[in-house]
């Protein structure tokens, strides 16, 4: 009974600490600064929200992503012309986004990447429909 008791307590301490340290996010890890150029969500079905985004990565303004996320329950975006840190996680094909609560909290969300775009591409796509009509 004792080696259980004691066995459960390492298993707890250890989630403890790997739970604080995951608390601990510095701004070096997360150098870009994304801009919200617009957001909106929509109700797929009654309990699933979809929500979706427009970034600028600021440091290089003539590229556009194009991000979202499927929540079940709530799902909230982010309000338009706000900067947030971030960094892009190539292995999930994401952005991690950092997102103050509070003063002296943040938490981290990882956004799915739907499309990446050059505004060049976007102002010669404009073009020829406006072309086309």
């Amino acid at each position: 009974m004792k080696t259980n008791s004691f066995a459960a307590f390492l298993l707890v301490f250890h989630l403890l600490t790997l739970t604080g340290w995951a608390d601990d996010i510095r701004e070096a890890d997360y150098p870009v600064h994304y801009e919200v150029l617009s957001a909106s969500k929509t109700d797929k079905l009654v309990i699933q929200k979809i929500c979706s985004m427009t970034l600028r990565d600021q440091a290089n303004a003539n590229v556009i992503i194009s991000v979202s996320r499927t929540r079940i329950g709530s799902c909230h975006v982010l309000p338009s012309g706000k900067v947030y840190n971030g960094r892009q996680n190539g292995e999930k094909n994401a952005i991690e986004l950092v997102i103050p609560v509070g003063e002296n909290r943040a938490r981290v969300e990882s956004w799915h990447i739907d499309a990446t775009l050059k505004e060049s591409a976007i102002t010669s796509h404009s073009r020829i429909m406006t072309l086309r009509r």
